[in-house]
């Protein structure tokens, strides 16, 4: 517990400098620090562990875990014991959005979801309503069809490239028992943490290239498209629209309309494109373009009134 709580003071002097955990990580990166580099990646991969995977709040009954806690700095002067102060480790917008967009005890075989995110909020909820629906990577398992695509890994721990600790909750039961993981992860005893950032993702883009050359349809939830994923962002859209179907954008965000993707991505505006009454052999896809529409409202994940479920 010592070292975790020396691990995030350690973090926290250097994030004031920097606009966010990405960009402080990239310098450490960039001049060689690999040890403060890998701390990193452990701090964060411990703090993703315990805000998912623990109830703090909602057991503050656990004198055990709550002595654990209230005897180390670091945690603000939070009373664990009082009612005010519950939370629940699932967003419920999670929950909504996997209900409705299933008719059966199957996940839709044409929705496919791309996450920059480290979290395990989509795996839970999903296990929480039928065990074993999803299937995600990275996760050191091979599944025939994969549902969710980790762009820069997942915040558990990992040995011999294998997910070992992760949405699998019964194994991550108490404050204690993920804490104790964090000597798992510094020890040197081949467990590593199972993140990555945008410039050293080894996404295995055979898996998910099929999938974005038959979209037709994208809706982006919370994104705001930043430099240093600017490099895989740019080759998602070159297989979404320039090799594939892509002709709508949903853009859930309350303050950004989502039209920068035009110039960013080199996309084609409806108003830009010139019909023609014959076919341009030479070029076939003359006549291409996206529509963007922004969904301002963020209270449930947005889900388009052309989708419909498909299960094969």
């Amino acid at each position: 517990m010592q070292g975790y709580i020396a691990g995030l003071n350690s973090v926290k002097p250097h994030l004031r400098y920097y606009t966010s955990i990405d960009t402080y990580a990239k310098y450490l990166k960039l001049t060689g620090n690999e040890r403060d580099y890998h701390k990193l990646k452990n701090v964060l991969t411990m703090f993703f562990m315990l805000e998912q995977f623990v109830n703090l709040y909602l057991n503050p009954d656990n004198e055990q875990d709550l002595g654990i806690i209230v005897n180390y700095p670091g945690f603000g002067g939070i009373d664990f014991r009082s009612p005010i102060n519950k939370k629940f480790n699932l967003d419920p917008r999670y929950n909504n959005f996997v209900v409705s967009l299933m008719n059966e005890a199957k996940w839709p075989s044409n929705v496919k979801v791309l996450s920059w995110n480290y979290d395990f909020q989509l795996e839970m909820t999903c296990n929480s309503i039928f065990p074993g629906l999803l299937n995600y990577y990275p996760s050191g398992k091979k599944h025939p069809n994969t549902h969710l695509f980790h762009l820069n890994g997942i915040a558990g721990v990992s040995k011999d490239r294998e997910l070992v600790l992760g949405s699998d909750k019964a194994k991550l039961s108490s404050f204690s028992d993920v804490i104790s993981r964090w000597s798992d992860l510094v020890s040197g005893r081949g467990y590593n943490p199972f993140l990555k950032f945008a410039w050293e993702s080894d996404l295995n883009w055979e898996l998910v290239e099929d999938h974005l050359r038959q979209t037709e349809i994208l809706v982006v939830i919370g994104y705001s498209f930043p430099f240093f994923n600017r490099e895989v962002d740019s080759k998602i859209f070159n297989y979404l629209f320039k090799r594939g179907k892509l002709s709508k954008i949903y853009f859930q965000n309350k303050e950004l309309d989502g039209q920068f993707l035009f110039e960013q991505f080199n996309l084609r505006k409806k108003s830009d494109v010139k019909y023609q009454l014959f076919a341009d052999d030479n070029n076939p896809d003359s006549d291409k373009f996206v529509e963007i529409e922004q969904y301002p409202h963020l209270d449930r994940f947005f889900i388009p009134n052309e989708y419909y479920p498909e299960y094969h």
